[in-house]
């Protein structure tokens, strides 16, 4: 409401993926889909 917030940055060696347009979808699902099939990220996030 008062246009204040608190940020918390971590820092990560792990890279960074993010889909700002359409187009990006397919690379960032291949990379995580790579990360996966290496056992260095969950299939699935939430149950």
């Amino acid at each position: 409401k008062d246009g204040v917030g608190i940020i918390k940055v971590i820092h990560t060696s792990a890279q960074w993926f993010g889909v700002t347009y359409r187009d990006d979808a397919p690379m960032v699902k291949e990379s995580l889909q790579k990360l996966v099939d290496a056992g260095e990220y969950p299939e699935r996030l939430w149950k």
